[in-house]
């Protein structure tokens, strides 16, 4: 039962992760606007780890439209 839960946590997090790579670093931080794809590759599997607190942090930084 664990491992499944885990897997969910885990698939959440990579599609909010991605999502967050690919457009919500922008708005949340500005200056990585002109990043390398390196840096975003980097940053991931922290997003994908931590994707509560990714997902909130670029809710309220766009007014709510995540």
């Amino acid at each position: 039962m664990l491992i499944i839960i885990l897997g969910f946590y885990v698939m959440i997090g990579l599609v909010i992760g991605l999502a967050f790579v690919c457009r919500g670093v922008n708005r949340v931080d500005p200056a990585a606007a002109d990043s390398p794809f390196i840096f975003r590759v980097v940053i991931l599997p922290g997003c994908v780890g931590l994707w509560p607190v990714v997902l909130w942090k670029w809710k309220n930084t766009t007014g709510g439209s995540a």
